[in-house]
């Protein structure tokens, strides 16, 4: 079976969970469990994006990106930012940022920690493996970090303009008309350009002067692309969860 079948399995299904359980816990939970619940979806994905952007992977959707590991998850990491923020508004969404932020840190730092200790005889081979993978290049560690400090925080502050021209009145964020229009503004606009402030951010401090320019230039563009289509592509999901949470209380 192609592996990229699995990739997408994968996707669709942890999309799907974090989508809905999600929703469900800020319908019935808004001001207890919802937004807790939310954070720590957003840092799990956060930090799974970061651990896996040191593995250069190939993508065939509709043509073969080369790209890091991290990007098919990334997009859906910022969809859970504007799921905080479509909510609980824009101070909530840049708390959640750090503490994301604070999270992909701390695993580094405890990554760091253990890489530093011994191992058996008869895990000398398996420990290169491992540190080749689990301990990045500080540089394209801290590439990562600078990236996802600057574009979630471009997100939100652009996501949160858009909710308050979107949103007038209570009638609006119960009207399944705001709603896609809503969608269709994000993707064009929040969406579209944190993906390309990611990808232009990301590649260059990570990877010039280890891999020929020609290459992190492709690496560019094609990670921004690849990102623009997996956000068009989870816009469904946002939509679910705007409709399962359109009579819940926003702020602004």
């Amino acid at each position: 079976m192609n592996p990229m079948i699995y990739a997408w399995m994968f996707w669709i299904i942890g999309n799907t969970m974090s989508t809905i359980f999600g929703a469900y816990l800020v319908k019935k939970y808004r001001n207890t469990y919802g937004l807790p619940t939310l954070i720590v979806l957003y840092s799990i994905y956060s930090v799974g994006a970061n651990i896996l952007a040191s593995r250069i992977t190939i993508y065939n959707i509709i043509i073969p990106f080369v790209v890091s590991g991290g990007t098919l998850i990334f997009p859906f990491v910022s969809q859970l930012d504007d799921m905080i923020n479509e909510v609980y508004g824009r101070r909530r969404a840049y708390i959640a940022i750090s503490v994301a932020l604070i999270s992909n840190i701390l695993m580094a730092t405890f990554i760091l920690a253990d890489a530093v200790l011994p191992v058996p005889a008869w895990e000398v081979e398996a420990n290169k493996y491992w540190i080749q993978f689990m301990v990045t290049a500080p540089r394209v560690m801290l590439a990562s970090y600078i990236a996802f400090a600057v574009d979630e925080l471009w997100n939100a502050t652009i996501f949160a303009k858009l909710k308050k021209q979107a949103y007038k009145t209570e009638e609006d964020w119960k009207s399944n008309r705001k709603i896609i229009a809503l969608v269709l503004t994000r993707v064009t606009t929040s969406d579209a350009s944190t993906m390309v402030i990611d990808s232009i951010v990301f590649y260059p401090i990570a990877f010039i002067g280890i891999l020929p320019y020609n290459v992190v230039i492709n690496m560019i563009w094609m990670g921004a692309l690849m990102k623009l289509l997996l956000a068009i592509f989870n816009s469904p999901w946002y939509i679910i969860y705007r409709m399962l949470i359109k009579n819940v209380k926003r702020e602004f």
